[in-house]
């Protein structure tokens, strides 16, 4: 980190090196927020809450009776699908689904 530092003020001489880690570590915090926000929506209370709040489960698919083992049987597999299907880029995003959809933040407030 302490490089990183050192490089972003050394001037406009390595735009292309910084530009190039900037986008790594915007790379890598998306990776591991989508990670994390998977692997909590695997605990049962909260894998209840996003599938009681997320709006397209919500609206959702119509299935029979007979068909409700099948569904529950595939519900991980199902929501990490949609999950890995969202974008992690963006930090409001992000926020929101943590707040509303697991009543929980991931992040710390930002201030500017």
């Amino acid at each position: 980190m302490s490089e990183l530092g050192e490089l972003a003020s050394a001037g406009t001489e390595n735009t292309i090196l910084i530009r190039m880690c900037y986008s790594g570590i915007i790379t890598v915090m998306e990776a591991y927020l989508a990670d994390i926000f998977i692997r909590a929506v695997k605990q049962p209370s909260i894998q209840r809450r996003f599938v009681e709040k997320y709006e397209k489960y919500r609206k959702g698919d119509k299935f029979t009776l007979s068909e409700l083992y099948t569904v529950l049987e595939n519900l991980d597999k199902t929501i990490e699908e949609e999950l890995n299907k969202l974008t992690f880029h963006n930090i409001a995003t992000v926020t929101q689904l943590w707040k509303v959809r697991i009543s929980r933040s991931c992040l710390p407030k930002l201030t500017r």
